[in-house]
């Protein structure tokens, strides 16, 4: 979860400069004139009004680049530069995996980005018990998200309701934009499909009934979705059919489902398909959902 030890070193040798810099145009912290290695020298409080200042006051990021005072070469100009498109505020600190943290964001439609620690793991820092709240700042940083090193966290409990409500946003927020691993997040490049979204609004009767009008307006909007509508529809009916066909004692066979309707059965899928095709229009057959019972066990 963490940077290499050279990219950690490299984002400092990039971050204290621009503080310093912010500092020295500023004069919020001292009149004197800081110099990047007096960063590590001040406190907490300190480091963060810069840096809130510089989030602030973007465009302070375009005169460093613009001047240039410690001679960056381009290439390290352009990682500085992209720190413009900074991810700043709250976030839940809400699952460890193996490449990244998540840090789950905190509005109406929330984004998960996998977020890289620097020379210490977000475990060392806030300990293994998730999930934590904190004030964070997230930037790029080559390809990857990394946070610049200063973690608000808010002393605060979660109960079962809060966090199944959390787990609910996550895979809310997987399924609309997958894990943002880079910024700036682009809409256009969101690797999450129509229908991988309309699977996760489909998957249960919360989803189904909190989401529908996200799956009204994907399937009018895209026909060829309509087919797996239908389809996934009589997969979570099968489900419930398999109980009363249990109940009755019936054998192994094949039952084709439109919608939440069985419309013919057979011992083989061949003899339930039959029936379809002679009953169904032919641009509407994807529609049905096959399901094989295997009997009472």
């Amino acid at each position: 979860m963490k940077l290499s030890e050279d990219d950690a070193d490299l984002f400092h040798s990039l971050f204290h400069p621009l503080l310093a810099y912010v500092n020295n145009k500023t004069k919020l912290i001292d009149t004197t004139s800081l110099k990047p290695k007096d960063i590590t020298s001040l406190s907490m409080k300190q480091i963060h009004e810069l840096r809130m200042h510089l989030y602030d006051h973007l465009d302070m990021i375009d005169s460093f680049i613009a001047e240039n005072p410690y001679d960056f070469s381009k290439e390290n100009l352009s990682i500085i530069h992209k720190w413009k498109h900074v991810e700043c505020g709250d976030f839940f600190i809400f699952r460890y995996l193996k490449n990244y943290a998540v840090f789950l964001g905190t509005e109406k439609i929330p984004k998960a980005y996998g977020v890289k620690a620097l020379k210490s793991s977000f475990e060392e820092i806030i300990g293994p018990f998730l999930p934590v709240m904190a004030y964070a700042a997230l930037l790029p940083f080559k390809d990857k998200i990394i946070y610049d090193g200063i973690l608000g966290s808010y002393p605060m409990s979660f109960g079962g309701g809060m966090k199944k409500g959390l787990n609910s946003d996550y895979q809310e927020a997987k399924s609309r934009f997958g894990i943002i691993t880079q910024l700036p997040y682009d809409s256009l490049t969101d690797p999450r499909s129509d229908a991988e979204k309309l699977k996760f609004y489909l998957k249960n009767k919360h989803n189904r009934d909190r989401y529908w009008q996200e799956i009204d307006q994907l399937i009018s909007k895209n026909d060829s979705l309509q087919g797996l509508y239908y389809q996934e529809m009589g997969k979570h009916q099968a489900r419930s059919l398999g109980k009363y066909f249990k109940d009755f004692d019936l054998q192994e066979g094949w039952f084709a489902i439109l919608n939440d309707i069985p419309i013919s059965s057979g011992k083989t899928k061949k003899e339930a398909k039959e029936t379809v095709l002679n009953i169904i229009p032919k641009e509407k057959q994807n529609f049905i959902y096959y399901y094989h019972y295997k009997g009472k066990k």
